[in-house]
Order: C-alpha cells, then structure tokens, then sequence
C-alpha cells in the first residue's frame, strides 16, 4: 500500500512538473518559392522588418547567419525597417542597382509577435524563460523584382537563449545549398 502512495504521488508530482515547463524551441522551415539556376552571390543584404520584439529576434538570427556566410566568403550587411512598404521595396532595388549588394534577404513576419513568460524552478532556484512564437516570409532577391528563392520560417524560441539562431541560421542554409543559391 505505502508503494502504491509512492508511486501515486510521484506520478502527481511529474504531472504538475510537465504542466508549468515551457515548450522545447522548435522552428521549422518550408521552401515557398524554388530556385533551379545555379548562383554565386560575393555579397548579401539582410533586410529585418517588424516590430520591437521580431528586431530582437531577427538581429540575434542575423548575427548567427552573418558569422556563417562569412565562412563562405559572402560580405554581409543588415539593415532594419520598422515596416515594410514600397519605400522599402524601392530602397533595396537601388541598393542592388548600385551594385552594393548581389542580392537582398528580406524577413519579414507575417503575425505580431507573442511573448509568454514562464517561471519554474523550486524556491531558491526559480527561472524566467520568455518564450515567443512568430512566423516570417523569408525572400532573397536579386537583380528582379521576383524572388530567387522564398521559405516560410515557423519558430517558437526562447529569446534569451542563444542557441535557437544557430539551429535556425543552419536550416537556412541548408535550404540555400539545397536550392543552388550556395555552392557547397
């Protein structure tokens, strides 16, 4: 009997534990548009947009995707627009235009940004996790207006955490060597 308490309330116990633990960070990545011609980009503009918290988020990402590309031997620049709008457009036409830039990633989210914070922990110990959900529409450009190539990235990440944008940043490319926009 006294095992059957043992085991009931250690089975409560690893319940409400499960219960006010944060979701693991996930974040997945579908090609929306493909590319078949082979590129061989020297330079790249990353291009943010969006709100306070996507800038946290997609500085942090283009840190990680930076330090990547410049294995590479890319030149990467960012820039971040609170919004996107034909200004936008317009400016990283002439950005490429002028030769600044053999080709344009633009994130842009397509829901705003929610944040959760979850405390855990037991007293002494306790934690704070903010954790975010977003989706953006990815498109690197070059000399058109069309996309050369376009994913959707879905993320549920802890922001603080530095160790999701570098998960993030290989998925990215993976899908550009798998869509000949980076040579292997």
């Amino acid at each position: 009997m006294r095992s059957f308490y043992s085991v009931f309330f250690l089975s409560l116990f690893c319940f409400a534990v499960s219960c006010f633990s944060p979701p693991s960070d996930k974040a997945m990545l579908s090609d929306t548009y493909l590319n078949k011609q082979l590129k061989d980009y020297k330079s790249v503009l990353l291009v943010f947009t969006g709100t306070a918290v996507d800038r946290t988020i997609l500085e942090n990402l283009g840190l990680e995707l930076t330090k990547k590309l410049k294995k590479k031997n890319i030149v990467v620049t960012t820039e971040y627009f609170s919004d996107e709008n034909s200004k936008t457009t317009n400016h990283l036409l002439r950005v490429i235009n002028k030769k600044q830039a053999d080709a344009v990633m633009v994130f842009t989210p397509l829901n705003g940004a929610k944040v959760k914070e979850y405390y855990g922990g037991i007293q002494g110990l306790e934690t704070r996790q903010a954790k975010t959900s977003q989706r953006y529409d990815v498109r690197l450009y070059d000399e058109d207006e069309k996309p050369v190539w376009g994913a959707r990235l879905n993320i549920h990440i802890t922001i603080d955490s530095k160790r999701p944008y570098s998960k993030i940043a290989d998925k990215i490319l993976l899908h550009m060597y798998e869509n000949a926009i980076l040579k292997k």
